[in-house]
């Protein structure tokens, strides 16, 4: 299972040091089987986590449309792909506050895929998921507006139902749940046909909450 920490725009620097030894500590002397953590900080702490954090993957929130050139304040695929693993794509943060379209989505996406850089895109309907379908090998994080970050999560049957219909539309897909994850929900979840893992926001942000939501996944 792919577990994914969105951290989203939270933690300063002294904030991710104490979290990553608390982390290491963790990662250092517990095997995991069936888990891959991946950590996705803000921009400026990338280069800190590759250094410095141990048995995870490192990603980010968000990946440029734009190769290279006049873009001020842009990062693109080209820049970040010596560092990460992973992108965060489409949020529905994005989506809503800096007005990313399903075109936007695609070329961000594109130009992860061609970096060698896995892309999360994030879905919170079919008729995005369906968008989608000329890629291969992608992870689609389905994540219900109404369940973002609300403490209620998306009933087990809508997920389940709604993560066989992405499968249909992209075969080659992997599907994450994000939406009010906790460690005790995951478990169950992680039970669930199509599901392959999370997109951790909240809980993601105390690193004990988060290495125990691994464990309850690694059982």
């Amino acid at each position: 299972m792919i577990i994914i920490a969105n951290w989203k725009l939270n933690l300063t620097l002294a904030e991710i040091k104490s979290w990553v030894l608390e982390f290491n500590a963790f990662s250092s002397s517990y095997s995991l089987n069936k888990v891959t953590p991946v950590i996705c900080p803000s921009f400026i702490y990338v280069s800190y986590l590759k250094e410095n954090l141990l048995n995870a993957h490192i990603g980010t929130q968000d990946s440029s449309e734009f190769l290279e050139g006049e873009y001020t304040g842009e990062v693109s695929a080209k820049q970040l792909k010596d560092y990460i693993s992973y992108s965060i794509i489409g949020h529905s943060e994005r989506r809503k506050n800096f007005s990313e379209t399903d075109d936007i989505v695609q070329k961000k996406a594109r130009l992860c895929v061609e970096h060698q850089i896995t892309p999360v895109i994030c879905v919170s309907a079919l008729e995005q998921a369906a968008t989608l379908k000329s890629f291969r090998d992608i992870i689609i994080a389905l994540e219900p507006l109404e369940n973002i970050g609300s403490g209620i999560p998306a009933k087990p049957e809508f997920i389940e139902d709604t993560a066989k219909k992405i499968v249909d539309i992209i075969p080659s897909a992997k599907v994450l749940y994000g939406g009010s994850v906790t460690a005790e929900n995951a478990k169950g979840f992680s039970k669930l046909k199509n599901i392959s893992g999370f997109l951790v926001g909240g809980e993601s942000l105390n690193p004990v909450y988060f290495i125990n939501i691994i464990k309850k996944c690694d059982m």
